[in-house]
């Protein structure tokens, strides 16, 4: 008896210990993930896009127009002859912001063994009471401005008399820029050129191109025309803020950093019960994330957001543990107005557009207060600035009826706001804010939360903004179907340590030699969906829409002396990440017969160990735990096992006896213990498995 109690405690020992053993060694996988940790460019710097297809590759180099950039100029070899070669300037970048496809397979996989382990139910109780999920996204930081090729001084955009050994095939101007597409048969004639432009080169800087000279190579050079960028940018910057809207007047948002912010009134606190609505009309959205309407949001999904992605409604409300959200079904036309609601009733999360209802989930939560401010066309934590205007703004601490908000569409429609702002009475008492911008304010007509209107007449002396973007865009065709980028050209730089950042189009295998091994980061990453601006279907191309893979080559902080060639890749699928996507999208039937594997494994070592003899049997015995640890609870209790220490003999004498022979078995506990001991070590182990593998 004494033995058997020991037994049994030490079991229980074992499994209060084993799920926070687990997380001391490392052997779960963090809970770090989440579609808010994505591929996030800082538009700051200088990225390099790629797509390629049918034998043609399509680059585009960002430009940051900003102070630094404002007298440099860029020279590009591309290894194609110039009457196959086009060039071209864009104002709009691609924006790839997918999820690491490794990291998603991670938590794949822990969300399946999470459900496995749900079956034992004790190791979930143990790992929330002793430990806290503290999701913090980490910070993404991008490249600094980086030059893919050496950059001289002063650019003047002025004719030169051209050198018999130099040819301009092209030259463009667009968008406050120039590029130029050339040949050059001696680098001497192309240092002659340049400085007859009147360019501050120095001459050695220019052998460096030696490389290219004399073979089938032609030259892309580009530079910023500082003028009249300036003239653009103050154009768009100083725009009106008061533009006629859908009733009255509405605010006009520039997409970049207008916003109106409301503070932080405990009045916006709203844990269910909630409402807002506003009528927009949506410029661009071509930031494929998310525009922002209205947000009271921050770190550690607190909060709550209305916004759009791709031209589709969305509301997204944070609980502590996850960003539970609803998409609208609808893609709505841009340049015209729309009526946008989102509900929250505790139980359900929804959107409407123009009356209707566009999209809905079940969600059964509160929403985790936001300490932050809330803004209207941006947000604290993540700005995903709103591009258009947008007009009457309303926040209640109700969830309205499909009736009322059909009523107050209604009214929009006749020019008239939700209630009569005259008469306040008339105001429905869970309105807590309405902001309606007549008078060009962000005046609260309930008189609780008035705005302040931020960066709108922000006037702009000199090239300051780095969020300003242009793209010198080349499409060329590459030999032997492989995909190039020139790094060469940087390695004039020496001993700087200079960050690059290439995203291609699909998968790809780049060949990655010894010198920049060492600093050299191959990630693959998948897109779920994107909007396509009209300006940027050259460069997608035939590409579809959802799903959509991507590559990303980091080469962090290599001496520029390394670059000792240039980048070539293939397409192509390392094995490992064909795997992880399989694990990612891995359907229902497949999960169930692993979680029938492990438990009849668990069963069957069990059963081993506890009663030695036809271990099988209770490989089948541990097929209950299907319906949890209770079944196999259950199972075991019902089952007649028979003692080995008494002959069948024996038994039917006892059983014409009289004999109850249905005593309970002292092993049955043990067998349990051990079971879902194994069970919750085998779950354990693919965990950490798959953290090793990928």
């Amino acid at each position: 008896m004494k033995k058997n109690f020991l037994i049994l405690l030490a079991s229980l020992i074992i499994l209060i210990a084993i799920p926070l053993l687990a997380r001391a060694d490392g052997m779960t996988l963090p809970r770090d993930w989440s579609p808010d940790k994505r591929d996030l460019i800082d538009e700051s710097n200088q990225t390099v896009f790629i797509n390629y297809e049918e034998g043609l590759e399509k680059m585009i180099v960002s430009i940051g127009l900003d102070r630094k950039n404002k007298d440099a100029v860029w020279i590009f070899p591309v290894p194609a002859s110039s009457e196959d070669v086009v060039i071209d300037v864009l104002e709009k970048m691609p924006e790839l912001r997918g999820a690491d496809i490794k990291e998603r397979a991670k938590e794949k996989i822990l969300e399946i063994t999470d459900l496995f382990k749900t079956s034992q139910i004790y190791p979930q109780i143990i790992e929330s009471f002793f430990t806290r999920n503290t999701y913090q996204p980490a910070p993404f930081s991008g490249l600094e401005n980086f030059r893919d090729s050496a950059s001289y001084g002063a650019a003047d955009p002025t004719t030169a008399a051209l050198e018999p050994d130099i040819i301009v095939q092209e030259h463009l101007e667009k968008s406050g820029m120039t590029i130029e597409l050339i040949t050059a048969k001696k680098t001497e004639a192309l240092y002659d050129y340049l400085k007859e432009k009147g360019l501050k080169v120095e001459k050695g800087s220019i052998p460096v191109l030696d490389k290219y000279i004399g073979k089938d190579y032609s030259f892309v050079i580009s530079w910023i025309n500082s003028e009249k960028i300036i003239e653009e940018i103050k154009k768009e910057k100083t725009g009106p803020i008061s533009v006629p809207g859908q009733i009255g007047k509405a605010l006009n948002f520039d997409g970049t950093n207008h916003y109106v912010n409301c503070g932080t009134n405990e009045s916006l606190n709203i844990a269910k019960n909630l409402t807002i609505e506003a009528w927009i009309n949506l410029k661009s959205t071509d930031n494929n994330w998310e525009r922002t309407i209205v947000g009271k949001d921050e770190s550690f999904q607190k909060g709550f957001v209305l916004r759009v992605g791709a031209a589709k409604v969305n509301l997204a409300i944070g609980n502590t543990t996850s960003w539970p959200e609803v998409l609208g079904n609808t893609t709505f036309s841009l340049n015209k107005w729309h009526y946008v609601v989102g509900t929250f009733d505790g139980n359900y999360l929804k959107v409407y557009l123009d009356g209707k209802l566009d999209g809905q989930k079940t969600i059964t939560t509160t929403i985790t207060p936001s300490s932050g401010p809330l803004w209207i066309g941006g947000t604290s934590e993540y700005a995903r600035w709103f591009d258009g205007k947008i007009d009457e703004v309303a926040y209640y601490n109700k969830a309205l009826t499909i009736e009322e908000i059909q009523q107050h569409y209604q009214n929009g429609l006749e020019g008239k706001g939700y209630c009569d702002t005259n008469k306040l009475g008339t105001c429905p008492s869970s309105m807590v804010s309405y902001w309606n911008f007549d008078d060009g304010t962000a005046k609260d007509i309930m008189g609780n939360n008035n705005g302040t209107l931020e960066e709108f007449t922000v006037a702009i002396p000199e090239l300051e903004s780095e969020k300003e973007q242009r793209g010198v865009f080349i499409t060329f065709p590459t030999p032997k179907n492989k995909i190039y980028f020139p790094l060469y050209p940087t390695s004039v730089y020496e001993s700087t340590k200079i960050p690059i950042e290439i995203r291609v189009l699909g998968s790809v295998k780049p060949t990655i030699y010894q010198k920049i091994k060492s600093y050299t980061e191959t990630s693959y990453w998948q897109q779920n969906s994107f909007f396509i601006p009209e300006e940027l279907k050259d460069f997608y191309g035939n590409i579809k829409t959802e799903k959509v893979p991507y590559t990303k080559i980091e080469i962090k902080n290599a001496p520029a002396k390394y670059l000792v060639d240039d980048l070539w890749m293939k397409k192509g699928t390392p094995f490992k990440i064909i795997l992880a996507s399989a694990t990612t999208n891995i359907p229902k039937v497949p999960l169930f017969f692993l979680l029938i594997i492990l438990s009849y494994v668990s069963g069957l070592v069990a059963g081993k160990l506890v009663f030695r003899k036809k271990a099988w049997i209770y490989g089948l015995l541990g097929l209950a735990n299907i319906f949890t640890i209770i079944g196999v609870i259950i199972g075991t209790a019902i089952i007649r096992i028979k003692n080995p220490k008494i002959s069948e003999e024996i038994l039917e004498e006892l059983k014409k006896a009289g004999a109850n022979l249905s005593k309970w078995d002292k092993r049955k506990p043990l067998f349990v213990i051990l079971f879902t001991i194994i069970f919750v070590i085998l779950t354990y182990g693919i965990e950490a498995l798959f953290k090793w593998y990928f």
